[in-house]
């Protein structure tokens, strides 16, 4: 199963992107600031598929390396 990695997938693009892969059979590692708005798009998602989601800031190096880890 492809995965793919997306940043700010709790609302707007991120989001919609996040539908739309997986909808077409991706696994995901999904993650934005807002613990609750990306708890919410996670349990959506995992209706579909595979998913991943760490809340957090990808300015944070150690958050980067939380994403890296469960991808």
């Amino acid at each position: 199963m492809p995965l793919a990695v997306i940043t700010g997938a709790s609302r707007g693009l991120g989001l919609a992107l996040a539908r739309e892969l997986a909808r077409e059979g991706f696994a995901l590692v999904i993650d934005a600031r807002g613990a609750e708005d990306l708890r919410r798009a996670a349990d959506e998602l995992a209706a579909v598929t595979e998913v991943a989601a760490i809340a957090g800031d990808v300015v944070d190096p150690a958050h980067r390396a939380a994403l890296i880890g469960s991808a």
